[in-house]
């Protein structure tokens, strides 16, 4: 009978109640044999953990510091047990004496900061081949605060008829040098809503026109924004144009006598709107010779007219002469 036909008898032989007596002989062997071999001397590789120490105040961690080394350590295998596991293993300090220039430490700079803090163990080299550092000083600085007004989405014919203010002019911002060099005096606040048909009264949060990746800090954060919105109609007239510093000669003539002004109106007040509260003026003393034309300007216009304008097609008029007879 072979070892193998032997081993099966065997096993068939042993009864239920004895199969709790082969486990426990199985795992006190296991035991003795690991003891054994924690009692041998070992090289291999642990990441440890490091604790950087410097002073903090008016500085600012662009990114994360390293959260440990690894090195190559010799030892007996129940210290290399525990400190592989995390076992009683106390962090290595490091200090950097000038954060913000230190930018990095390479392994053979790290080797005599770390030798005697090993504690049972032999350090052989550091594996961790680089350690890099983001560190900048901290800066404070108040900025100017601005709504941009010419991006608030209104409804269609809708204008914005008051003031806009706003809780504060100012924000102190607090955040890494080089972030709040790049920002601009003057910070304009964003309205998040579009299409407003009515009064505004919101607070509104202060966005930065650069990525600052949550490292400045904004005091305060939201201002309160107020303004007043009205409906207006859009409202577009002939007018007769009246001539100024024109000498009395009969030969000088206009291609037109009459333009088009346009203006805004609110709509409750449209049936207000008289050609007399208007006036439009040409003055000959401002024509150009190199082509005999003459622009025209608004003398007069109501407060009910907002934003009133000469017509584009109707800026500018020709002034001609006139042949006798004519």
């Amino acid at each position: 009978m072979d070892s193998l036909s032997k081993l099966i008898h065997f096993v068939r032989g042993i009864r239920i109640r004895n199969w709790k007596v082969v486990l426990l002989c199985v795992l006190a062997a296991a035991t003795f044999k690991l003891f054994n071999s924690l009692n041998k001397d070992y090289t291999t590789s642990i990441q440890y953990p490091v604790n950087f120490e410097f002073d903090g105040r008016e500085l600012v961690l662009m990114s994360d510091l390293p959260e440990g080394v690894q090195l190559n350590v010799s030892g007996d295998g129940w210290t290399l047990f525990r400190r592989t596991f995390g076992f009683n293993v106390q962090p290595l300090s490091i200090a950097l004496e000038r954060p913000v220039e230190t930018k990095k430490l390479v392994a053979s700079s790290l080797m005599p900061l770390l030798t005697e803090q090993v504690k049972d163990l032999k350090l052989n080299f550091v594996v961790t081949d680089t350690l890099h550092f983001d560190i900048e000083p901290e800066m404070e600085k108040a900025f100017v605060i601005r709504v941009d007004s010419a991006r608030i989405q209104l409804e269609e014919n809708y204008r914005i008829v008051s003031e806009v203010s706003i809780s504060s002019d100012t924000v102190l911002l607090k955040g890494p040098t080089s972030l709040m060099t790049e920002l601009p005096d003057t910070l304009q606040l964003q309205i998040p809503e579009e299409d407003i048909d009515e009064n505004y009264n919101q607070r509104v949060e202060l966005s930065l026109p650069i990525e600052d990746k949550g490292l400045i800090d904004k005091f305060p954060s939201t201002f309160e924004v107020l303004f007043d919105v009205e409906e207006h109609e859009f409202v577009k007239t002939l007018l007769r144009l009246k001539k100024v510093n024109f000498p009395k000669d009969s030969t000088l003539a206009l291609d037109d006598s009459v333009a088009s002004i346009v203006f805004w109106v609110n709509k409750d007040k449209r049936d207000e709107v008289k050609e007399d509260d208007f006036e439009l003026l040409i003055d000959y003393h401002r024509m150009d010779p190199a082509d005999s034309m003459v622009g025209i300007t608004i003398s007069k216009a109501p407060e009910y007219s907002i934003d009133p304008q000469i017509d584009s097609s109707d800026r500018k008029i020709k002034i001609k002469y006139l042949r006798k007879g004519q």
